[in-house]
């Protein structure tokens, strides 16, 4: 329960930091660090905390002014990232042969990138955002957000979390006493 807090709190200050750095930068460096964060700790804590961290983060992120004004939007990211980090897990518990392990968690990463950011523009662009009070121009640019700019920093942010996970997960368990 302590790391998942710390791990939200990781999220939601990267959040903030790197959302100063102005669009359109910030929206690559922050979705790549939010993902990060989810398939780190869907790999190396579990799914139940990486799926608290999912559902959590996106309301945080609103109430925080952090995230897009509005709030029909925010149940679809949330259920976005719950996607990303299932199938993200689903793949790491997949048996196989050591040397199949490094490809076959990036085949997972590129299957949950492309399901989240397929999962948003269903969601998101073709159905919530028709709905909204927005100009042509803002429209665009929220259909940008949440359909192809979402792959990249899904891919990026898994890419970076199949990284380090496994030395960090040998931490947690030497911390644990695992490998005492």
């Amino acid at each position: 329960m302590t790391l998942t807090a710390i791990l939200l709190a990781l999220l939601v200050a990267g959040q903030f930091l790197f959302g100063l750095l102005g669009a359109p930068v910030a929206q690559y460096v922050v979705g790549s660090w939010v993902n990060l964060i989810l398939a780190t700790t869907a790999l190396t804590v579990g799914w139940p905390y990486a799926a608290v961290l999912a559902l959590v983060s996106p309301f945080v992120a609103f109430l925080l002014g952090l995230a897009p004004p509005f709030l029909e939007i925010t149940p679809f990211i949330a259920l976005g990232n719950a996607f990303f980090i299932s199938v993200i897990y689903l793949f790491s518990k997949v048996p196989a042969a050591a040397r199949f392990r490094i490809p076959l968690g990036l085949f997972g990463i590129v299957a949950a990138s492309f399901s989240k950011a397929g999962l948003l523009y269903v969601t998101i662009v073709l159905w919530i955002l028709p709905t909204l009070p927005l100009s042509a121009g803002q429209a665009i640019i929220y259909a940008a957000v949440f359909s192809i700019n979402q792959l990249p920093t899904a891919l990026i942010g898994g890419g970076l979390a199949l990284a380090v996970a496994w030395p960090l997960k040998q931490a947690l368990a030497y911390r644990k006493g695992g490998n005492v």
